[in-house]
This record gives structure tokens, C-alpha cells and sequence, in this order.
């Protein structure tokens, strides 16, 4: 549930929840660069322990490219982990997926992409669909068929991620404490 809250505050940034968590924790940044800080509230721990699990499944969806910048984003392309393999440049231009799109016929724009990116990464690219030209970037969950955070399918993605070893550990305390209250008394593990 802690991270639907993340979430929520990653969606919808009126709500009075992420304005003043945005006050108090990131005022000049954003949930993801937010660090723990000093005297952080039992609610702002919880959230940053649950930010890396959203983090998995999140993946931005391109409108006009305005708001995404090319070199910071994690979800800019469709398959793998969403990093881009070139070496930003030095002149940092382009600087926001918008700087690689064609203004007039919404497509990318073939020859700074050819001159800026090394091949691997021209190819995811150019494999991302481009959104319409009055759309804003949106926020999507990957993880789901219809791009809405649902708790069940990030439950599934961390299951998925935990080692084997956890697993079993799991599996052998919670048998543990199960025998110590058939026993009547309680152990505490």
C-alpha cells in the first residue's frame, strides 16, 4: 500500500499530501532525487523505502517531450532498463525528448538522433512511439495492461525480484512462529 501513496504523489501533484511532502522533503526537486533528510516522519521513511519499488514499474509515456529530459530518464525507451548507453555531450544539447522531435510532422528527428546517440541507442529510440503534438508526458505503470498502478502487479514485481534465499527464509519463520501458537505460548522470532 506504501507504494500506491508513492504513487499517488508521482500522479497527482495538487493533492495536499504531495504538496506539502514536496515542501518539506523536495522543494526544488522531484520524489525520485528526494534524499531521507534529518527528523524525517515515520511517513516520509515509509515512502522512501518504497520508492525504488514503483521505480521498477514506472515508465514515462512521450506527449509533447517537453517535460522529459533525455539524459536523467530511466523509462525513456521501450525495452531493457531504460538507460541510455551514450555519453552525454559536452555541449548538452539535445537536452528534453522535445529537442529530438520534428515540430511540424511530430517525428524524430532522424539526423540529430544519428549524430548524438551510438547505434544500440538509436534503435530503442527510434522504437518509441511519439505522442500527439497538445499531449503532455504522463507517468505510466508498465507493469500492467492498461498503464495503472495496481497493488497487485507491483506485489508480483517485488515477489519476483526477491531472492530465493528470502523466500525460503519467509517460509521457515512463518512456520516457526505458526508452531510456536499452536504450543499455546508465543516466540517471538
Amino acid at each position: 500500500m506504501l507504494a500506491k501513496q508513492v504513487w499517488r504523489i508521482l500522479t497527482n501533484p495538487d493533492l495536499l499530501l504531495t504538496r506539502i511532502l514536496r515542501s518539506r522533503y523536495f522543494p526544488t526537486g522531484d520524489i525520485w532525487t528526494a534524499e531521507l533528510g534529518p527528523r524525517p516522519s515515520a511517513t516520509w521513511r515509509s515512502l522512501v523505502v518504497a520508492r525504488p519499488f514503483v521505480r521498477t514499474g514506472s515508465r514515462m509515456r512521450i506527449g509533447d517531450g517537453t517535460t522529459m529530459s533525455i539524459w536523467g530518464n530511466h523509462s525513456l525507451m521501450v525495452n531493457g532498463n531504460g538507460q541510455i548507453f551514450t555519453k552525454r555531450p559536452s555541449h548538452s544539447f539535445p537536452n528534453t525528448v522535445s529537442d529530438l522531435i520534428k515540430t511540424g510532422t511530430r517525428t524524430w528527428n532522424m539526423n540529430m538522433i544519428k549524430d548524438t546517440f551510438w547505434p544500440i541507442d538509436q534503435a530503442r529510440i527510434l522504437a518509441v512511439p511519439i505522442g500527439g503534438c497538445n499531449v503532455k508526458d504522463r507517468i505510466i505503470w508498465h507493469l500492467s495492461n492498461t498503464g495503472k498502478f495496481t497493488v497487485k502487479s507491483c506485489y508480483h514485481a517485488i515477489h519476483a525480484s526477491l531472492p530465493l534465499l528470502v523466500i525460503v527464509w519467509r517460509v521457515v519463520r512463518i512456520r516457526i512462529v505458526t508452531s510456536a501458537k499452536r504450543c499455546g505460548e508465543w516466540y517471538g522470532t
